[in-house]
């Protein structure tokens, strides 16, 4: 009897352990489980995340100017909208008369950074006025790998022709010639107005949204054809509507490509310590010159994202005091956390980086702007630009068919 009482209590004892040691599978299976799902969430959102900010960042550069067509005329035309030129210009004076924003050699005068802000707001606000200030201010044109071109044996080019002539050469040197976020759209259609404002002038693209020219015009037409033209002869690469913005610059920083088109934010990625072409080995140079009397080397493609205007019925001591400490230190802290050049004053210790110098000079040789391709086209017709412009340089619509479906899009929307 006590012998059997024993051996059920031993047959018990096993298979108890085996019960255990089953949950103990089981939950290190469900832990596993949690961690693989978990991973996998994480990575999905990391991307996502990624993505999201990418878009944003896509997104904010592309609608800046619709902000000053949409919110800054109707209040400049009703009176509402305080005339910040003479307040901006006393309160830059109090301090900066006779002060240059860089001392020894690198020295941006007032009046140069003026002359671009007012260059921009004249162009997107429709008046000579100051009633806004940007809270960026950035030029857009060709950054090139300086190695890549000294392979190719070519210089930089100052009109279309020798461009051309460029990405001709590196493509025979074995270089890629341009990189371009294709899949992101809007670097595409960037080319294209490129083209657009050399060839037609800095108010191209405005006359258009604005019904005063067509999309189909001529001239809006072979500006699409010469960007098809890039793309058909390889000069873009394979598959440039999967690659990326973020990718095409990583592309021009490691010499894959020689050029990329981009704007003086860039030079974030450029003065990162991360950058393989180093401290000085990209350079930039300004779209290439199509026809002189249309469009000079000193206009350039501009935008300023958000901006700020000031409710002129309740102006007061106390904005004025706000006003003056945004423009005495915007400057300052674009540069010190950013490396970049916003268009305000800076007197921060130090040298320039060679990429911030770069965006310092052109800014001061700017005589006359031009807003982005789709920036006077209202959601509707921008959304069909840029989804559109892939098929275009696929080769799948012709330039006159791309053309027309903004043309269409835009007559639509008008109804």
């Amino acid at each position: 009897m006590n012998k059997r009482i024993m051996l059920l209590k031993h047959k018990f004892s096993i298979n108890l352990t085996i019960r255990q040691q089953i949950l103990v599978a089981m939950l290190a299976v469900a832990l596993f489980a949690t961690a693989i799902i978990g991973i996998a969430i994480y990575s999905i959102s990391k991307s996502t995340i990624e993505k999201n900010y990418s878009n944003l960042r896509s997104n904010n550069l592309q609608i800046s100017s619709r902000i000053v067509e949409l919110q800054t005329e109707p209040i400049i035309e009703i009176g509402r909208s305080l005339l910040v030129d003479k307040v901006f210009r006393k309160i830059m004076q109090e301090e900066t008369s006779s002060t240059p924003y860089f001392s020894g050699t690198n020295q941006l005068t007032l009046d140069k950074t003026l002359s671009s802000l007012m260059a921009l707001d004249e162009n997107i606000a429709g008046t000579d006025a100051l009633y806004d200030l940007p809270l960026g201010m950035n030029v857009e044109g060709f950054w090139y790998n300086k190695a890549a071109f000294e392979q190719a044996d070519v210089e930089v080019p100052t009109t279309w022709e020798e461009f051309e002539d460029v990405c001709a050469k590196l493509n025979d040197a074995g270089v890629q010639p341009l990189t371009a976020g294709g899949a992101d759209k809007w670097p595409v259609t960037r080319l294209v107005n490129a083209y657009v404002m050399r060839s037609m002038g800095v108010d191209a693209m405005k006359k258009a949204g604005a019904g005063e020219a067509k999309y189909t015009d001529a001239g809006y037409v072979e500006a699409a054809q010469k960007i098809q033209d890039l793309a058909t002869a390889g000069y873009l690469g394979v598959g440039v509507t999967t690659v990326d913005q973020n990718t095409a610059g990583n592309m021009l920083l490691s010499g894959e490509a020689a050029m990329f088109y981009n704007g003086s934010w860039f030079t974030e990625a450029l003065t990162a310590d991360t950058n393989p072409a180093g401290p000085d080995g990209i350079g930039f140079f300004n779209i290439p010159v199509v026809d002189e009397s249309k469009g000079t080397i000193t206009e350039y493609s501009m935008n300023c994202g958000n901006i700020l205007c000031l409710d002129k019925a309740k102006y007061d001591e106390g904005t004025a005091n706000f006003l003056k400490y945004f423009v005495n230190n915007i400057g300052n802290e674009a540069m010190s956390q950013f490396g970049a050049v916003k268009g305000y004053k800076y007197d921060v210790e130090g040298d320039l980086s060679t990429y911030s110098q770069i965006v310092a000079d052109e800014l001061a040789k700017v005589t006359k702007a031009s807003t982005w391709f789709e920036a006077s086209m209202n959601s509707e017709v921008s959304t069909v630009a840029q989804e559109n412009v892939q098929t275009l340089i696929n080769g799948d619509m012709t330039a006159q068919e791309y053309m027309q479906s903004i043309q269409d899009a835009h007559d639509m929307s008008d109804l």
